[in-house]
């Protein structure tokens, strides 16, 4: 659903691993057995911090803006007003949906990560300077040269668990990008219904302009 989340989360742990000056870090394997207590708290903590850095919904309207048809033989094609209807209809489903998709991040988070992962992963998105790092990602573009995370922030991703932790952010956006995960499930439903009471609002409206029956 967003590609281009991935490559933007891709794209910012390949920076926080040049502006912590650290070597390719060694990615340790997911916890077995349920999280703790402590991971589940710290888990929706950081799920917090990092939909507020990113903000997740423009991310996604921007990639569908850019990625959908605008004409053509495809179904778009029939009505050009269809394609704003789609981005504003999953923006809307993302903002409605927040609570619920800090939760399933939350989850995802806890899964994939160790408890001092995490604790790493809430300094870092705390941090001032990363959402400037995060637009930089997104862009393709380096982070301006004189911006520098806190220093709590440095010493933190110099850890093992920090550079650990930066190596996995590059794979959590396929959480998000793959069309069968519980996200895609979740979001589906309330999207193609706000993309259909605005596609049937307008072809009503529409109907009634051309002299037509609005219908059912």
């Amino acid at each position: 659903m967003s590609t281009s989340f991935r490559m933007g989360a891709a794209a910012l742990a390949a920076a926080l691993g040049l502006m912590a000056g650290s070597a390719q870090a060694s990615v340790e394997a997911p916890a077995q057995g349920p999280p703790s207590a402590e991971q589940v708290q710290l888990s929706l903590q950081l799920s917090e911090e990092m939909l507020g850095v990113i903000k997740f919904e423009n991310v996604v309207g921007a990639a569908m803006a850019k990625s959908l048809p605008v004409a053509g033989d495809d179904v778009l094609g029939a009505e050009p007003k269809w394609k704003g209807f789609m981005v504003d209809a999953m923006t809307e489903e993302l903002r409605a949906d927040r609570e619920v998709i800090v939760a399933m991040l939350g989850r995802e988070l806890a899964k994939q990560c160790t408890a001092d992962e995490l604790r790493v992963g809430v300094v870092l998105f705390r941090d001032p300077s990363i959402p400037q790092v995060f637009d930089a990602a997104m862009k393709g573009e380096k982070p301006p040269a004189s911006l520098r995370p806190q220093a709590e922030t440095m010493k933190a991703l110099a850890t093992p668990a920090g550079q650990s932790f930066a190596a996995k952010l590059g794979g959590l956006g396929t959480f998000f990008s793959d069309p069968h995960s519980e996200f895609s499930r979740a979001m589906l439903p309330g999207f193609i219904r706000r993309f259909g009471d605005k596609a049937v609002a307008y072809e009503r409206q529409r109907r009634l302009a051309a002299g037509l029956p609005a219908g059912g």
